[in-house]
């Protein structure tokens, strides 16, 4: 083989490269990408650090905690895990977005503290070991799946609004405001606390599931005018304590 002949055949090996790494970063790219916050080892904790950031937030390996204290976002095609006792804290006045395409999950004891504003256009889903305090507001325009419990307390609210659908089969209590506009289906418990810690609920038709069927549990209103209903062990509650 001549020279030239061996110089043409490294360029064009080292086209073919880069076009293979180029095919390699699309296909990354529109898988779109997966970040998990783990406190559980070493290793996971260097890659949380990495992958916090990756959704505009600081890590703490301390507290295995991932703060967004500005504005923050989980973008179409992207998801989030908060996993093995992690924790994803949204501060004072931070926003966290979640894209229409873009899932959030919270599993094996993580905690969502949210203090300052979640806005869900993809798919939250709050597993049975997970935790989600809110302490702000938290508007839904997708879908959220709570299996765990979610704590809505004085001065918070969450606003399902017309596209929204609140899939709960865990416990959500709610010491504030719950205005939904869209679909709740329940088959776990809602408590509505009054007095002290008062709750308010705005809404229309909460649907409750008995042996895989759908029936109307009870029109709400407000913690005054929240009913009570009791359909056998499998059936979803509206309480108003």
């Amino acid at each position: 083989m001549t020279v030239s002949n061996k110089t043409a055949l490294i360029v064009l090996v080292a086209i073919l490269t880069s076009v293979s790494i180029l095919t390699s970063l699309h296909a990354v790219s529109a898988l779109g990408s997966d970040y998990i916050l783990d406190g559980s080892s070493p290793a996971n904790l260097h890659q949380s650090t990495l992958d916090c950031a990756g959704v505009g937030g600081s890590w703490s390996n301390a507290t295995a905690t991932c703060t967004i204290s500005g504005s923050g976002s989980i973008a179409a095609g992207d998801s989030l895990t908060i996993d093995y006792s992690a924790g994803l804290v949204i501060g004072d006045g931070a926003v966290l977005i979640v894209d229409s395409g873009a899932g959030l999950a919270n599993t094996d004891g993580g905690t969502i503290t949210n203090g300052g504003t979640i806005d869900n256009n993809g798919n939250i889903t709050n597993y049975s070991e997970g935790a989600i305090v809110n302490k702000g507001s938290i508007t839904n325009s997708g879908v959220m799946n709570n299996i765990g419990s979610i704590d809505n307390i004085s001065n918070a609210s969450i606003t399902n609004r017309s596209v929204g659908t609140i899939n709960n089969s865990g416990t959500i209590t709610n010491g504030a405001t719950i205005n939904d506009r869209g679909a709740v289906n329940n088959s776990g418990t809602i408590t509505s606390h009054s007095g002290a810690d008062e709750g308010v609920l705005f809404g229309g038709i909460l649907i409750g599931v008995l042996a895989g069927i759908a029936y109307s549990l009870c029109a709400y209103r407000s913690d005054t005018e929240a009913g009570r209903a009791h359909r056998g062990s499998d059936a979803g509650e509206l309480k108003d304590r």
